[in-house]
């Protein structure tokens, strides 16, 4: 299970459960409060009506056919009133009226209860016994809506109770409203939600994505592949990711040092034994002077390999380290091509035929001079070994959005299927045509390094019908140039 799914599920049934507790809670207050808020005026309504009607209390008795008239009337109004989505064309508010001992003189809802004793509902024997009375009853016990509010005030003539006067309110157009708001609140968690579901992505987003962008560098490395150092931001990921490129910058070194020992050893192993034999022979007092002389070329030959690997290792090194003090400058490409053409032309001392072709005149780019030629001189020395004596090996070199394109093409005997993977690896040679022996597997490396260096890449393709053609694109941008304050690339 990933992190990003470990937070995004605990986020997840964090705010349902918050959402769906404030969600009821308000559902609740919105019915408890719209309820509140008509009971209070219907306290309001029953005692105006009540001062009323006891202005109509004459010889112990009451005269309610004022009432009576007013709400046949009432009953028969239709206001047409527009309460926001509300359309509201009747009144449906009704009243009664019990004496002192809760029988009802007049009812406008059932006027056929007059008579009947009201004395145990709630409404009117707590007011009786000078109380607050009301009371609440469901026409359908299942259905909140159809619940019918009594509220009752007493009728008091000279201080002297004398009746009671009940205001009766169903919930029906009350609860149209409460529904509509809980409606809209819902609508509204709703939204929140979805709004808060954004922000959280955009915050796992910013958790996850170094952690992420740490494990894929992870497993880069671990592969084998190169990779720049991922940006972490600040904290604590990123003082994790600091620590662990501090710890692989040291195992990389220790590693490195290691290889580069074993390496060099196996690589001399070779010359040194040939040294010592012909040293060995040359001890010998009989030998003839033509062999000695032999096994002096041998010692001397043997000389110029050793010092040749040790030169190549020491240049690579200072490659791979970045140590190699290179500069950024202007470089004409062409000329520089022209340069490398005419420079092996007079020291191979081959019939080989050498041709450029350097399209356009826009081909700078900034970099180090001396490098781009080392990796050029590598290139073109790789061609001259494996091609015919009178093959060709022409050289390309063109400009392509950004970057430009060299090109070392020649007709030689081209590259194994089985060599393409390892072809870049150090110390890994192939045997030269012409004399069957191998090369210190080096120089591809060090034209590697210097493409690296320089943001740029190598390649070695298969030619048609044969040979090999070497691609070594550079950017031209200044920008694209490596620093060179001791970053290892490795």
């Amino acid at each position: 299970m990933s992190i990003r799914f470990k937070i995004f599920l605990a986020f997840s049934i964090l705010f349902v459960f918050v959402i769906f507790q404030i969600t009821n809670s308000f559902r609740n207050d919105v019915r408890k409060s719209y309820l509140e808020s008509l009971e209070e005026n219907m306290v309001d309504s029953a005692n105006i009506l009540a001062e009323i009607t006891a202005g109509y209390y004459r010889d112990d008795k009451f005269d309610l056919s004022f009432l009576r008239n007013a709400m046949l009337c009432v009953a028969k109004r239709k206001p047409e009133a527009q309460i926001y989505k509300l359309l509201k064309n009747k009144i449906d508010a009704n009243i009664y009226v019990t004496d002192n001992n809760g029988k009802v003189l007049f009812n406008s809802h059932k006027p056929k209860s007059a008579g009947h004793n009201f004395a145990n509902w709630n409404d009117v024997n707590k007011c009786l016994v000078g109380r607050y009375g009301a009371r609440s009853t469901r026409l359908n016990k299942d259905d909140p809506t159809t619940s019918v509010l009594y509220v009752a005030a007493p009728i008091k003539v000279d201080g002297k109770l004398v009746g009671v006067l009940t205001f009766i309110k169903p919930l029906k157009f009350t609860s149209f409203f409460i529904e509509e708001r809980k409606n809209k609140l819902v609508k509204i968690a709703v939204f929140i939600s979805m709004i808060a579901f954004l922000i959280f992505i955009i915050f796992s987003e910013w958790i996850t994505a170094p952690v992420l962008r740490l494990t894929k560098y992870v497993k880069t490395l671990s592969a084998g592949e190169s990779h720049d150092y991922p940006h972490l931001g600040r904290g604590e990921i990123s003082r994790l990711g600091a620590a662990f490129e501090e710890m692989r910058l040291k195992l990389d070194g220790k590693k490195y040092i290691e290889d580069y020992v074993r390496t060099l050893t196996h690589e001399l192993k070779s010359p040194i034994s040939a040294v010592r034999g012909a040293v060995e022979l040359l001890e010998d007092t009989e030998l003839p002077p033509k062999q000695g002389e032999k096994f002096l070329a041998i010692i001397s030959h043997e000389n110029e390999r050793m010092s040749e690997q040790v030169d190549r290792m020491l240049q690579l090194s200072r490659l791979e380290g970045h140590s190699a003090g290179a500069k950024t400058e202007e470089v004409d490409i062409a000329l520089l091509v022209n340069e490398v053409v005419l420079d092996c032309e007079i020291l191979s001392m081959t019939k080989r035929n050498f041709k450029c072709n350097v399209a356009g005149e826009n081909l700078i780019l900034f970099g180090d001079r001396f490098l781009i030629k080392e990796a050029l001189n590598n290139l073109v020395r790789n061609a001259i070994d494996f091609t015919d004596k009178t093959g060709t090996i022409e050289l390309k070199a063109f400009r392509r959005a950004n970057k430009i394109r060299i090109e070392v093409i020649d007709n030689g005997i081209g590259i194994p299927d089985y060599a393409h993977e390892r072809i870049f690896e150090k110390f890994y040679s192939l045997a030269r045509p012409a004399s069957g022996q191998k090369s210190s597997g080096l120089g591809l490396s060090i034209v590697r390094q210097i493409a690296i260096l320089h943001n740029g890449e190598i390649s070695l393709q298969s030619n048609n019908p044969k040979g090999t053609k070497a691609i070594l694109e550079l950017p031209c941008s200044r920008s694209h140039f490596h620093d060179t304050a001791g970053v290892n690339l490795f």
